[in-house]
């Protein structure tokens, strides 16, 4: 699924997101100008990647590494 995916966030704004690939789960609900409405709200969307986040966070804090500093980049 290539294009645009809106999302509405808890306040209201749309956040318009690119969608290169179709991912397990996805579903298509909308399709008007090539944008596609999603059935979430962004907050909701990013829930699994916050997730992701604070458990890699994690790992770093309580392990014996003690970096000065971690980037995590998600593409």
């Amino acid at each position: 699924m290539d294009g645009l995916v809106e999302f509405r966030t808890g306040d209201g704004a749309v956040v318009a997101v690119e969608a290169v690939e179709e991912r397990s789960g996805s579903r298509l609900v909308a399709r008007g100008d090539g944008t596609v409405q999603a059935t979430r709200t962004f907050e909701g969307a990013l829930a699994g990647v916050r997730a992701a986040a604070e458990s890699a966070l994690r790992v770093f804090r309580d392990g014996s590494l003690k970096p000065d500093g971690v980037e995590i980049e998600f593409g």
